[in-house]
């Protein structure tokens, strides 16, 4: 996973984030580059929040608390790519491309 970000960031924090994952209609729609919009906190206890969609459609709700001291608000692009590791993998998981 590779990413780049741009906004502001105080503090330090740690947090642990899940959520749904909607619009995947196979699995190779995961992988692909994600924009970003995330927003978080902390003051001892806090929350975060990121969404991202990358250009298949497939959005990513992630939420979760976040513990430390920080202020966190950003625009970000992330780029997920998917590997099958499996002896029985012959063909890309990503599916053809047109």
């Amino acid at each position: 996973m590779l990413g780049l970000s741009l906004g502001a960031t105080a503090g330090i924090s740690a947090s642990r984030l899940s959520g749904p994952v909607t619009n995947l209609r196979q699995p190779g729609d995961f992988a692909g580059t994600y924009a970003a919009v995330g927003l978080g906190g902390a003051w001892v206890l806090g929350a975060g929040v990121v969404k991202l969609t990358n250009d298949k459609g497939v959005t990513i709700a992630l939420e979760g608390a976040r513990a430390g001291i920080e202020f966190a608000a950003n625009l970000s692009g992330i780029s997920i790519q998917l590997e099958c590791r499996h002896r029985s993998c012959a063909t890309s998981i990503e599916g053809p491309t047109l």
